[in-house]
């Protein structure tokens, strides 16, 4: 047995890998996200490097001691994320429907890459690491230019996040606004309205924004590296593969890429025993409760952030449930307490054990604001939720929710008692949601193959088969969608139509004139 193992690790080591991550610290999620993904890998025998392109100086940087080397790349303003983040400002209040999307993000990535490819210490960092496979979270292609730069033989993309849509332009995948919106701005009845308003926004991002926002990357490799490197379009369509944290059961079905792998749910940890104080908190006698409730916004949303009235809708809301119990993680026990006073089924915690509370079966029902991680968590385990979407991706976990009927969707402008009420009441008495979110559970627990898994197997093959971008290249991914959707030959067939219709409307008249004169 000993000598196996031995054989074991000696085997793991010497196929062990060179990797460098070039990591967007946009939120905390995010590097808690790499942090899981590097100590599988660490597990595995191979060396990683890490590169941060600090977006936002709030998020913790900590990694495991065992990572070789790491390098920060950040703005020259600490504030600068702080000052241009203003999603973040009134998260209660929804905004207007614009027509592009969180441009604030694609000029912070800008500036940074600016610092980043005129850094001759990082470039020097990449060059000399001697890497067999680059990943970068591609919020911004300026991580893959860099390692395209470098000559890295691979390179691909690992995302926290849902996959966004400039990675399913460049992944060659058809988007038809008549059925698809976009994963931050999801919503698509089908009505002439939400059609025509998609068909503007992906006119926009394809004629507008994308080449204004490539014109700036191609300054300034060109400056960097010449005239002959590939252009920035070119650089995001030769990954070789794409990690995307989101689940096939749990996402809207596309057309898809063989290079895009589904690997969500491969962070979520295993639940543990429930601590004792929140065991007996939830061991009350039978009468007192029939059901209980989690609420929770996350760690970017703290109490004070929501809005007074909207804290004393909830309250007033949770009350017309006597026999309900809510936990509601609340960060400042020191507000509001006038307006729950003689509220004795509601209970406000500062920190509450998500995993383990949405694994106890005695927990009915979870009221999420649906980032990617409670909603991978939610469905994990399992339990119907309330989504109450704020910001970035949390819309389109709430719309995929709703729409497997493992949920309902309430938008932060409707926040009333009565809607709040109406709501849970539909959740906790129409049997559907509990049953349409344990077969969703039951789909994942039993998925033929496990996120860490498909993760470990493909990102291995990739850095040993360099190239894997042209066995997996879409037919049409570098085409506009005038041409990708025969625009040209459209506008041919509309010239032609035209001038038939002129050839016979003087036909027409010239057969008219002639039996006026006859």
């Amino acid at each position: 047995m000993r000598l196996l193992i031995l054989l074991s690790l000696i085997f793991s080591f010497s196929n062990a890998l060179n990797m460098l991550f070039y990591q967007a610290v946009i939120g905390p999620s995010h590097i808690a996200y790499l942090r899981t993904t590097i100590k599988k890998l660490l597990d595995r025998g191979h060396t990683i490097d890490v590169v941060f392109a600090v977006y936002n100086e709030l998020a913790n940087l900590d990694l495991s001691p065992e990572v070789r080397r790491v390098y920060y790349n950040r703005h020259a303003d600490p504030d600068y994320w702080k000052k241009n983040a203003n999603h973040f400002s009134n998260m209660f209040e929804k905004p207007s429907t614009p027509i592009g999307e969180f441009e604030i993000f694609h000029e912070s990535g800008y500036q940074l890459c600016k610092i980043a490819i005129n850094d001759n210490e990082l470039f020097d960092f990449i060059k000399t690491g001697e890497y067999d496979i680059g990943f970068s979270s591609d919020y911004d292609p300026c991580g893959n230019i860099l390692m395209t730069a470098a000559n890295i033989p691979s390179i691909g993309s690992l995302m926290a996040t849902p996959i966004f849509y400039p990675h399913i332009v460049s992944a060659g995948l058809p988007t038809v606004p008549s059925v698809f919106g976009t994963p931050l701005f999801p919503e698509n009845d089908g009505s002439l309205y939400h059609k025509m308003f998609n068909l503007l926004r992906l006119t926009y991002y394809h004629y507008i924004l994308a080449p204004n926002l490539e014109q700036k990357y191609n300054q300034l490799i060109c400056q960097r590296f010449g005239n002959e490197f590939p252009d920035v379009s070119k650089i995001e369509r030769d990954l070789d593969i794409v990690f995307v944290n989101s689940h096939d059961f749990l996402e809207t079905q596309r057309p898809m890429s063989p290079k895009i792998k589904y690997i969500g749910g491969m962070a979520i940890r295993e639940a543990k025993k429930l601590p004792e104080e929140f065991e007996r908190l939830l061991s009350v006698p039978a009468s007192a409760f029939v059901r209980l409730i989690f609420v929770s916004f996350g760690t970017q949303v703290p109490t004070h952030k929501m809005p007074f009235q909207i804290r004393k809708n909830f309250v007033e809301a949770f009350k017309k449930f006597p026999n309900v119990t809510f936990l509601w993680k609340y960060d400042n026990m020191e507000l509001d307490s006038e307006i729950f006073e003689g509220v004795d089924n509601v209970h406000r915690l500062e920190w509450l054990p998500q995993t383990e509370l949405l694994h106890d079966d005695r927990v009915k029902l979870f009221i999420s604001h649906m980032g990617l991680n409670s909603y991978l968590e939610t469905a994990t385990a399992g339990k119907p939720v309330l989504a109450i979407p704020l910001f970035a991706d949390q819309q389109n976990n709430a719309e995929n929710a709703k729409n497997r009927e493992m949920g309902l969707l309430v938008d932060r402008d409707q926040l009333t008692v009565p809607k709040i009420e109406s709501t849970l009441r539909e959740l906790l008495e129409n049997p559907k949601y509990l049953s349409n979110a344990k077969s969703i559970s039951k789909m994942i627990l039993e998925q033929p193959e496990k996120p860490t898994e498909k993760f470990i197997k493909w990102l291995e093959f990739t850095a040993r088969n360099p190239g894997l971008n042209k066995v997996f290249r879409i037919p049409g991914a570098d085409l506009s969608p005038f041409y990708y959707y025969c625009g040209d030959i459209l506008m041919i067939l509309i010239f032609i139509t035209f001038m038939v219709i002129q050839i016979i409307l003087k036909q027409v008249s010239a057969l008219t004139r002639k039996i006026k004169t006859d």
